[in-house]
C-alpha cells in the first residue's frame, strides 16, 4: 500500500466509530516512517506544510492506537470488570489508582463502578481526597490526615459527609483532630494517633464510645474513657523521656477499658522505669478481666515491670516482656553496660527476653517460658540472659559471670526458675562461661526443674553432658534433646555420641526417660559407619531417635 493510500484509509475511518481494523498498524506506522524519511532525505523539499502534514499523520496514528485499545474486540474488554477491580485493589497507592482510570474508557468505567476501591481517603492531596469521597458513594471508609495543614471549608464539608461511615482514622494529635472527633462517629472502630509528642496547648481527645482499637505514641495518653476498647498499642520512641504522669495516665485508661483483650506497650528509659505519682503499695491494681495478651517491650535497659505490677490479670492471659538492650562482653570476660557502645567489642548482644504466661485452665499459678536472642560477631547465639543489674547475684558468683548464669540468678530472684520449659543454645559457647573459664552447666540446668527441651545447635555440647558427679540424674525432666554437630573429626563425633549414650542409657531407667533425641550432621553416612554401635544403643533406649543431615547454610 502506498503512503498516500494508507493515510487516506485512516482519514476515511477518522469519523467512524469503529476504525479500519483491516489496515495493519504496522503498515500505518511504516507509511508514516517512509513519508518522514523522504522529507528528511530531500532538505530542499522540506516546508512548513510538510511538517504540519507529518504532524497530522502522527496524530492520526495515535488516534488509531487509542481506538483500537478501546475497541470492544480488544483483549482488555474480555476481562470482567470484577476481576479488573480486584487487580486494581492491589495498586500501591491512591495516585496509582487515579492513573489507572485514565488508561481507557473501559478501565475508567470498571473502576468507578466499584466504590470499595475508593474507600481509603488520604488528605495529603485534598483535591484527590474529595474525588475519593465522591467515588466511595455509601461504602464504609478509612481516612488518613497526617499533614499539618487543616482541610479547607470544602474539605470539612466532605468530612462531615463521611462521618457516619468512617471506621478507621489515622492522624496527628492536633486541634483539627480534636474537633473532628468531637462529632458523632458511630462506626469508628480504630484510631491511630501518629504524633510522638502532643503539641503544647492541644486539648485531650474526648471520649470515644465506639472505638475498639487504639494505636498511639502520644505521651499525654489523651483518651481517658474508652469503654468498648479491646486493643491498645502504645509506642514511645527510644530516647524520649516519658513524663512523670504517664504511668498514672495509662492506669486511668486501663481502668476505663473493662473489655480490653490486647495491650502492647513499647517504651523504656535507660536508667528508669515508667513513672507513677504514687508508690506501688499505695496504688489500687487496675483490673482487666478480659485481657488475653499483655506485651511490654523496652528498647534498652532493665526489665520494666512497674506497670505490670499494678495490673490485675486473669490467669489465662499471655504475658510477654521483651527487652532489647546493648551490652558488651570483652575478651577478658568482663561486662560493661555503657551507652553508646565502645568501638571494638568482642561480642554485641541484641537481647530479647520474653516471659510468656501460658494458658493452663487448671493451673493455680502462672507458668512461664523464657527466650532471648543474642547476636555476636561470629554468628547468632540463642541463649538466656538478664541485664537487670538491680538484682543481687549470690555472693559465690564471680562478678563477671556469664549471661546464662545471670539469667538463672534472675529467675531465682523471682522464684520462677522451675517454670522454664525450653532452652536453645547456638554456635558459640563463649557467653556460657565464668569469665574465661569454661563452665560445666549440668548443675546449672538442674535448677530448671521443669525443663523439657534442650537444643544444642553447633555449639560445644560437652559443657552440658559432662558431669561425673551426676551421671544418672542428668536433667531428669528433659524429654527432647536436639544436637546439631559442628564440623568435627570422626573421632570427635564418636566421642560425642558416647557422651550422649552415657546420658541416655541411664535415663532409660529413670522416671522420665528421653522420648526424642535428634542428631543433625553434615554427613549422615560417615557418622553411621563410624558410630554404628553407639547409634544402635541409642536406638534401643530412646523412643524416637533420628540422625538427619543439614547443609552448611543450616538447611535440613
Amino acid at each position: 500500500m502506498s503512503v498516500p493510500a494508507a493515510l487516506e484509509v485512516e482519514r476515511r475511518n477518522d469519523d467512524n466509530t469503529t476504525p479500519g481494523l483491516d489496515l495493519s498498524l504496522h503498515e500505518l506506522c511504516l507509511a508514516l516512517k517512509v513519508k518522514v524519511g523522504a522529507a528528511v532525505g530531500s532538505p530542499g523539499e522540506i516546508s512548513i506544510a510538510s511538517i504540519l502534514s507529518a504532524e497530522e499523520d502522527l496524530v492520526l496514528v495515535v488516534a488509531t492506537l487509542r481506538r483500537m485499545t478501546n475497541c470492544h474486540n480488544s483483549i482488555v474488554h474480555r476481562l470482567p470488570s470484577e476481576i479488573l477491580a480486584a487487580v486494581a485493589s492491589h495498586l500501591p497507592d491512591n495516585e496509582s489508582l487515579i492513573s489507572a482510570t485514565h488508561v481507557c474508557h473501559y478501565w475508567r468505567s470498571a473502576l468507578l463502578s466499584c466504590p470499595s476501591l475508593w474507600s481509603h481517603i488520604e488528605f495529603e492531596n485534598e483535591e484527590q481526597a474529595l474525588a475519593f469521597v465522591e467515588r466511595s458513594k455509601s461504602v464504609l471508609v478509612s481516612m488518613s490526615v497526617v499533614e499539618d495543614n487543616t482541610p479547607s471549608e470544602t474539605g470539612m464539608k466532605a468530612l462531615k459527609v463521611i462521618a457516619n461511615r468512617l471506621t478507621t482514622l489515622r492522624g496527628k494529635h492536633s486541634s483539627f483532630l480534636v474537633g473532628f472527633l468531637a462529632q458523632p462517629l458511630p462506626l469508628l472502630r480504630r484510631l491511630d494517633i501518629v504524633e510522638s509528642v502532643r503539641p503544647q496547648g492541644e486539648q485531650p481527645i474526648p471520649t470515644l464510645p465506639s472505638v475498639r482499637s487504639l494505636v498511639t505514641s502520644d505521651v499525654g495518653c489523651p483518651l481517658v474513657h474508652v469503654p468498648n476498647l479491646t486493643s491498645f498499642h502504645f509506642t514511645l520512641r527510644p530516647g524520649t523521656k516519658a513524663p512523670a504522669e504517664l504511668g498514672d495516665g495509662l492506669l486511668k485508661l486501663f481502668r476505663s477499658c473493662p473489655l480490653l483483650e490486647e495491650a502492647f506497650l513499647s517504651y523504656g528509659h535507660y536508667q528508669e522505669d515508667i513513672g507513677f505519682g504514687t508508690d506501688e503499695a499505695s496504688t489500687d491494681a487496675a483490673s482487666l478481666p478480659c485481657l488475653r495478651s499483655f506485651t511490654h517491650e523496652a528498647p534498652f535497659g532493665p526489665v520494666c515491670i512497674g506497670l505490670f505490677n499494678r495490673l490485675s490479670l486473669p490467669p489465662t492471659c499471655d504475658v510477654m516482656f521483651v527487652v532489647k538492650t546493648t551490652s558488651w562482653l570483652y575478651d577478658d570476660g568482663t561486662w560493661t553496660d555503657t551507652f553508646p557502645a565502645p568501638r571494638n567489642p568482642s561480642y554485641f548482644f541484641d537481647v530479647k527476653m520474653v516471659r510468656v504466661m501460658s494458658c493452663f485452665p487448671n493451673a493455680s499459678t502462672p507458668r512461664f517460658v523464657f527466650r532471648a536472642n543474642i547476636h555476636n560477631s561470629e554468628g547468632t547465639v540463642i541463649s538466656f540472659i538478664s541485664d537487670a543489674d538491680s538484682f543481687d547475684h549470690p555472693s559465690d558468683r564471680p562478678s563477671d559471670c556469664g549471661p546464662f548464669t545471670k539469667f538463672l540468678d534472675f529467675l531465682e530472684g523471682f522464684g520462677i526458675a522451675d517454670t522454664v520449659e525450653a532452652l536453645h543454645f547456638e554456635r558459640e559457647s563463649a557467653p556460657l562461661r565464668y569469665g574465661n573459664t569454661p563452665t560445666d552447666l549440668t548443675g546449672e540446668l538442674l535448677k530448671l526443674g521443669n525443663l523439657k527441651t534442650l537444643v544444642l545447635w553447633q555449639c560445644d555440647p560437652t559443657i552440658f553432658l559432662v558431669n561425673p558427679s551426676l551421671p544418672n540424674v542428668w536433667c531428669p525432666t528433659v524429654r527432647k534433646l536436639v544436637i546439631c554437630l559442628p564440623p568435627l573429626e570422626v573421632s570427635a563425633e564418636k566421642e560425642l555420641l558416647k557422651l550422649v549414650r552415657s546420658v541416655a542409657v541411664p535415663r532409660q531407667r529413670c522416671r522420665i526417660p528421653f522420648q526424642n533425641i535428634t542428631i543433625f550432621t553434615q554427613d549422615t553416612e560417615r557418622l553411621a559407619r563410624a558410630c554404628r554401635r553407639e547409634i544402635q544403643e541409642l536406638w534401643k533406649c530412646v523412643k524416637l531417635f533420628r540422625v538427619l543431615r543439614f547443609d552448611q547454610e543450616g538447611g535440613c
